[in-house]
């Protein structure tokens, strides 16, 4: 199965059962990339970003100030996600 591919309701799923201590960004189901090892969920940063902009009618440079501020510099514990920008 590839990113595309895949079901985002059977990857929470599979979350929400394996990992019932994970912190969630409320919103961005579809942004998830995988689990880290240390059961931390990942979020793909360009997806957030691109999310931003076609559901909130964000402009571009708007979105990454929005997703910095408030959604990566929002610590939420010890599980709080990680936000990976991909190369």
């Amino acid at each position: 199965m590839t990113y595309n591919d895949r079901d985002p309701g059977k990857v929470v799923e599979y979350i929400h059962e394996h990992y019932p201590e994970a912190t969630w960004a409320k919103g961005f189901d579809d942004c998830i990339l995988g689990i880290s090892s240390k059961g931390k969920i990942v979020y793909s940063q360009v997806h957030i970003i691109n999310k931003l902009v076609r559901r909130d009618k964000m402009e571009w440079d708007e979105a990454v100030e929005f997703f910095h501020y408030n959604i990566e510099g929002a610590h939420v514990g010890e599980n709080t996600p990680i936000y990976m920008e991909m190369l």
